[in-house]
């Protein structure tokens, strides 16, 4: 029972970082005697605060600023000496504790950002010298980084913490979450409740959430494994599901170029894969390409991009015209995931969401009425359509209530998936519907609220 006469008590700055590194490193351990291992834990936590004080004050601290050879060389042998078995590689626990012993500084963020460009081998583990150049650059740009922005540390604080209680990657963050496990469940072939590290990642990948190569290494370094070297989903339920917040979050604000950076960039992938100079992709390489672009699209949002495509009938889409259209809808949307309010309607529109219903209509009736107008279209009744007959199909649904504009019927024409023969199946083309309108019913009652 709370006093008024209580004498106020203040948390010391940081103390929440402190008791979650902390919480995250029992549960790393599992140790047997929490008590024990915390005494240890805060003891090594001072000692490592005073040597660090102690090195400032004696001058012995790296310096700060190193030519890229002389960086190189100081990275190289920090790897070698924690290279026990002179195998030229080192397990991402090794490889992080290399980073954080490295006097040089960083911060967690800053860490964060070294692992995340530290891919690992089919066995888990990372190649130093194949990363040694990335690792150079890193480091000068978060030297270079940290001398440009010490005036705006209480705006970039505030904005992630905007990012924070914002959206990921579109979605409200239960609705996040709980597509993601949803996909553990699926890899999970045997109902044990658990993945191994290399099932894990294969999990995140095949997770068409827009989590991008930078996110999943990132996280794959932060996770934790049981003493079978396995990952439950309990632990990713809980505490690895809010590191992943926190890595999307900061990954949100670092990206947020401006259209005309990134229209070059759509332009230079595009011209890349249009190896005939034509100005013209086919639609699934468009897709393909944005998808491995590490914007941190979802499936749908590309999509939703490609609803400002020209597409011809043979589905080649003009790519020059594409690109700043497509910069502007990614800014867009990356902006999104910032926007307090916006998350609040989404999440709104979560809660109210039902299994059994569908754009505020019984599920199974709003899927009787798409059959029925694809089976309208499919004179010989075969379960089939070309794509003219499909378009003319798409134009006389009203599955929201209203026809669908033609941005809608645009990001469907890119996403269905067609035959060897050019036809589209309708019992695939249903699945897909359902969840590409799901996205615009969404976007449509928010607009409304």
């Amino acid at each position: 029972m709370s006093s008024r006469y209580r004498k106020p008590f203040r948390y010391p700055d940081g103390f929440a970082d402190v008791l979650r590194d902390f919480t995250r490193e029992v549960l790393r351990e599992q140790p047997r005697s929490i008590p024990d291992y915390g005494a240890a834990y805060f003891e090594n936590l001072l000692r490592q605060g005073a040597e660090s004080q102690m090195m400032e004050m004696d001058g012995g601290a790296v310096p700060t600023r190193m030519s890229p050879e002389e960086l190189q060389e100081f990275l190289s042998s920090i790897f070698i000496e924690a290279d026990q078995d002179n195998s030229g590689t080192l397990s991402y626990k090794e490889f992080k504790e290399v980073i954080e012993t490295s006097q040089l500084n960083f911060s967690k963020q800053e860490i964060r950002k070294m692992l995340m460009e530290a891919d690992e081998n089919e066995d888990g583990y990372i190649d130093y010298n194949e990363f040694l150049p990335i690792g150079v650059d890193i480091v000068q740009a978060i030297f270079a980084r940290r001398e440009a922005e010490a005036a705006q540390k209480s705006n970039e604080a505030a904005a992630q913490e905007a990012a924070r209680a914002a959206l990921i990657h579109g979605m409200p963050k239960e609705q996040y979450k709980q597509s993601l496990l949803s996909y553990f469940r699926v890899h999970d072939t045997d109902k044990s409740g658990y993945l191994s590290r290399k099932e894990f990642k294969e999990c995140m990948k095949n997770a068409d959430l827009g989590l991008t190569r930078q996110e999943i290494n990132a996280l794959m370094s932060e996770i934790d494994v049981d003493g079978d070297g396995n990952i439950s989903i309990d632990e990713f339920d809980g505490i690895f599901f809010e590191m992943l917040v926190e890595i999307i979050s900061a990954a949100t604000i670092e990206e947020q170029r401006n259209s005309d950076e990134l229209t070059m960039y759509l332009l230079e992938i595009f011209r890349g894969a249009d190896l005939e100079g034509q100005g013209l992709l086919h639609k699934q390489d468009v897709v393909d390409l944005l998808r491995r672009g590490d914007f941190g699209l979802t499936k749908i949002q590309v999509l939703s991009v490609l609803a400002e495509a020209v597409m011809d009938e043979h589905g080649f889409i003009q790519y020059e015209s594409l690109a700043p259209a497509a910069a502007n809808m990614i800014k867009s949307l990356w902006e999104q995931n910032m926007d307090l309010e916006r998350a609040a309607k989404a999440e709104q529109i979560y809660e109210e969401s039902s299994e059994d219903f569908l754009f505020g209509r019984p599920k199974d009736e709003v899927v009787g009425d798409i059959v029925a107008v694809f089976q309208g279209y499919d004179a010989d009744g075969n379960g089939h359509l070309d794509p003219s007959e499909f378009r003319k199909c798409l134009n006389e649904t009203q599955i929201l209530g209203r026809p669908l504009d033609p941005k809608e019927v645009q990001s469907i024409m890119v996403g269905i998936d067609e035959n060897e023969d050019g036809r589209i199946d309708y019992e695939e083309f249903i699945s897909f519907m359902l969840e590409i309108m799901e996205y615009y019913y969404r976007e449509q009652r928010m607009a409304e609220m």
